[in-house]
């Protein structure tokens, strides 16, 4: 905090904003995706000790401890924009914003209307200040106009004197109607060079956003032609984040009309749709050209692109070319390829790719995990749709006639996961040696785990470890505690503990008594007892795990920091509690305090 004046006292620190907008082209609008990234950032930015969700179901959950925590630090202004466009999977705003906040939160939604935020204000009636955004009035849409038109022509467009119609038109109070607008306005004055010219035009402007975006297709399409005009625009609303210029003009080049357009063409119509698009310095990665609001893509894509055939065209056309074998396999590339399948329905591509273990080593991370779990999720949904597609076609039978198909039961996730372990098997090696066909098994359980599919993460973990043995090694101990973890989430207590003791045997046998992956194995036994209700051996594995972690510490393990052994006594004290052993929890509970001092 600085100070205000000579000795003068200190300003409040600012508010942290926890900031999503959905509905942004190239960004998310999984609300789980979203939840995941704001936990992660809240973790980051105020030190919170607590881990981020270990599967996709506790992802909801996650959101009210990570503001209680981040509260304890500071104040937080929480804001969710757009979401009537969220895809909430089934998930309501109570799951995940509870009705009591802490005092230094505030968290502030808006929406156009949804469900969602219907059912919340039934709830929150009275906790809650709901306020209704009109339309921009009168005067701050004359000011938006004049703060955005004060450079154009030297200043010489007066919006009071000049721009009387504009302002006055149906849905001149949208600020997109008014960014569109002035697009146009600028493009007129460049043209041309008569400001007053322009702003007759800008008068003539049709009423509603629509219809202003039909003439700003118009207008492009005299000046460079419908075919330039229409692949550009649909190649660009067609990507999943955006599309470097060398690559849109490449695709446009392979159009038969446009083989012999001179680069000029392009990079001229690319001036006229940058100022829809986001400013390349505000995105990650690769400079692309990614349209920021979805509705000029849709708007394109209903002009030229109307058909589910012609969509699903020019998505195969983008996955073709990401799907390139001269390039080099980058994570956005993938993603290209995998968005563009889902959307062309290629459903035998995007079997091929999320059951190829470099893919999806490439994938399996952090920011893209929610991804791929909708990517599974939406080819499992695919396949059972090209089976009924497949059962409603006739072929030549024995004597001739039509008849239907054999039938072709669709493939379920367990065969694809069966797939992806044969070909992990004969997938070589990484250059550096890292991943190999066991590791790649093994990232398939971590997602599957991760994504509520204990049964089938068990099912490739219990391969590795039969493969194992008796084999007393360090990736022994790893397949079988994560296996031991798996039975444990399923209710298979006994079998569970019996694996997690074998691998807690193995690892004080190779590596000693007193490490942090022994903590971790004795806290998930601990975990066990706590499911079948045996308190006392929970509590006796609690204490013994924050022994553990502390003579993991003195040893300088780096797992054991601070945050580590915390939850460990936290989980202690909770026990206790649960035992009515009141001085004992007390006591873990002041010794996590003075871990956090």
């Amino acid at each position: 905090p600085s100070a205000s004046g000579s000795g003068g006292p200190e300003s409040a620190p600012e508010p942290f904003v926890l900031l999503h907008t959905f509905g942004l082209m190239g960004r998310s609008d999984d609300i789980r995706r979203v939840l995941l990234r704001l936990c992660a950032e809240l973790k980051q930015r105020f030190n919170i000790y607590v881990d981020l969700p270990d599967t996709l179901r506790e992802v909801a959950g996650a959101l009210p401890r990570f503001l209680a925590h981040a509260a304890l630090f500071g104040k937080v202004v929480f804001i969710l924009d757009g979401l009537d466009r969220a895809e909430m999977h089934g998930l309501e705003l109570h799951d995940y914003l509870p009705a009591a906040l802490p005092l230094a939160v505030r968290v502030i939604v808006s929406s156009a209307g949804c469900k969602a935020l219907n059912d919340a204000k039934d709830q929150l009636s009275k906790l809650a200040k709901v306020v209704q955004l009109p339309p921009l009035g009168h005067q701050e849409r004359v000011g938006v106009l004049n703060s955005s038109l004060a450079t154009v022509a030297g200043g010489q467009i007066h919006v009071n004197e000049m721009l009387e119609g504009l302002v006055a038109k149906e849905d001149a109070g949208s600020p997109l109607y008014l960014v569109a607008a002035v697009n146009e306005i600028k493009a007129r004055v460049r043209d041309n060079g008569d400001a007053y010219a322009a702003a007759d035009d800008a008068n003539g402007f049709p009423d509603t956003l629509p219809d202003l975006f039909a003439s700003v297709f118009e207008r492009l399409e005299r000046r460079y032609g419908t075919t330039l005009v229409a692949e550009a625009t649909t190649l660009m609303a067609a990507s999943r984040g955006g599309l470097r210029e060398d690559e849109v003009l490449w695709l446009l080049q392979q159009t038969t009309s446009l083989q012999n357009m001179p680069s000029s063409e392009w990079e001229s119509l690319r001036t006229e749709l940058e100022p829809y698009c986001w400013p390349v310095e505000r995105l990650p990665g690769d400079p692309v050209l990614c349209f920021f609001q979805g509705q000029l893509a849709a708007a394109g894509m209903r002009r030229y692109a109307n058909t589910a055939a012609e969509r699903r065209g020019q998505h195969l056309r983008l996955c073709s070319m990401f799907s390139d074998p001269s390039l080099e396999p980058t994570h956005r590339g993938v993603w290209e390829v995998l968005w563009n399948m889902l959307k062309g329905e290629a459903w035998h591509g995007l079997r091929c790719h999320l059951t190829d273990p470099r893919v999806h080593a490439l994938l399996w991370n952090e920011d893209t995990q929610v991804d791929l779990a909708n990517l599974w999720e939406a080819l499992v949904k695919g396949e059972i749709s090209a089976a009924n597609a497949r059962s409603t076609k006739r072929v030549p039978g024995l004597d001739g006639a039509m008849v239907p198909p054999p039938r072709v039961p669709p493939r379920r996730r367990r065969d694809l996961v069966a797939e992806y372990d044969r070909l992990a098997e004969t997938t070589p090696p990484s250059p550096d040696g890292v991943l190999t066909p066991d590791v790649y098994r093994e990232l398939m359980a971590d997602f599957l785990a991760w994504s509520n599919q204990p049964g089938e993460a068990s099912f490739v973990l219990r391969m590795l470890s039969e493969a194992k043995g008796d084999a007393a090694d360090l990736a022994a101990v790893s397949v079988n505690f994560k296996l031991g973890r798996c039975l444990g989430r399923q209710g298979l207590h006994l079998e569970a503990e019996e694996t997690l003791r074998r691998a807690l045997a193995a690892e004080q046998l190779l590596v000693g008594a007193e490490t942090p992956m022994v903590a971790e194995i004795v806290t998930e036994i601990c975990k066990v007892k706590l499911d079948e209700g045996d308190l006392e051996m929970a509590g006796q594995l609690a204490a013994h795990s924050v022994s553990v972690w502390e003579a993991a510490e003195a040893a300088g393990y780096e797992e054991a920091d601070v945050n580590t052994i915390v939850v460990a006594l936290v989980r202690l004290a909770e026990i206790c509690d649960e035992l009515n052993r009141t001085t004992a929890a007390e006591a873990a509970y002041e010794r996590s305090l003075e871990r956090l001092r």
